[in-house]
């Protein structure tokens, strides 16, 4: 008759490995989601640096204004990089099939608005694609329990960014039918002035936000 289950827990414990190992387990999924992320923002740089010389011919038609879709595309890269990292680190993230593959698709979607710096009416639809997948990924945190760790206060600012995020999906997808519709060197200016205060805001809202769940979770 073969060894019972407990029969061969008890004699060969090592069979448990990971079990003894919970600590190290959260520590290494988090670096793997973080090595990949990384991997990802750097595949999207490189498709952004392939646009140098479309970009070079534009600005030589007087087209200068594509370089504030050029300096947003890094911008939201970096933005991207440091919400999935950060949120890693606070909310210790386990690996898993459905945040993996949002953040994929979120990922590809940044690529090809890097691919789009000059096509304004492109580009500003691509964001379409990032901000679905964000929306994607608050919803499943919400779902998983990730927003556990966090008071009802911190909780209730998700909730409105979830409302901010919403508000920018629509605005980018009427700026780029407007453009495609009734294209303009006007238009594309004011659109690119628009995008790039859009990209600081963001940016220093992720700052924000970071200091003040720095305090909150006790994280130096």
């Amino acid at each position: 008759m073969p060894p019972t289950r407990k029969h061969r827990k008890s004699k060969d414990p090592e069979v448990r490995l990971w079990a003894k190992h919970t600590g190290e387990s959260v520590y290494f999924q988090r670096e793997a989601q973080v090595n990949f992320w990384t991997v990802l923002g750097g595949l999207a740089m490189a498709a952004l640096l392939t646009q140098l010389s479309p970009l070079l011919k534009e600005l030589q038609e007087s087209r200068w204004y594509l370089l504030l879709y050029f300096v947003a595309s890094i911008l939201i890269l970096a933005n991207s990089w440091v919400q999935t990292a950060w949120g890693s680190l606070a909310m210790k993230w386990p690996i898993s099939i459905a945040s993996t593959v949002i953040v994929l698709f979120q990922m590809l979607a940044e690529a090809i608005q890097c691919l789009l710096v000059t096509n304004p009416a492109g580009w500003l639809a691509a964001p379409g694609g990032i901000l679905l997948c964000a929306l994607a990924l608050q919803a499943w945190f919400a779902i998983s329990g990730a927003w556990k760790v966090f008071l009802p206060a911190t909780v209730k600012r998700f909730k409105f960014m979830i409302g901010v995020y919403i508000f920018f999906l629509f605005l980018c997808l009427a700026a780029a039918l407007e453009l495609y519709l009734v294209p303009s060197q006007t238009g594309e200016l004011v659109w690119g002035l628009v995008v790039i205060a859009l990209s600081v805001a963001a940016l220093y809202m992720q700052h924000k936000g970071m200091q003040e769940e720095k305090k909150e979770l006790g994280i130096p």
